[in-house]
């Protein structure tokens, strides 16, 4: 999450796509690994739709990260 952080000033500074690209992808781990952790905490207390909720949240990020990273790749503006 640290390191994340500290590569987006210098992404934007580089015009660096693919440093971006691994800026959001550092995001995406921390975000998945969280929501994760929330869903087995929630199934622990007895919540047992934490976990599926957990993985449709996870689930929509990837997606959304992949069409966002995939459509700012292919794009010929800077």
């Amino acid at each position: 999450m640290i390191l994340g952080r500290m590569k987006v000033p210098l992404a934007a500074e580089l015009h660096d796509k693919t440093l971006h690209v691994s800026t959001e992808l550092n995001k995406g781990d921390w975000l998945s690994g969280i929501a994760g952790a929330v869903g087995i905490v929630g199934i622990a207390f007895g919540v047992w739709w934490t976990d599926a909720a957990a993985a449709a949240f996870i689930s929509v990020e990837i997606i959304k990260d992949g069409y966002v990273n995939l459509r700012n790749w292919v794009s010929t503006d800077e």
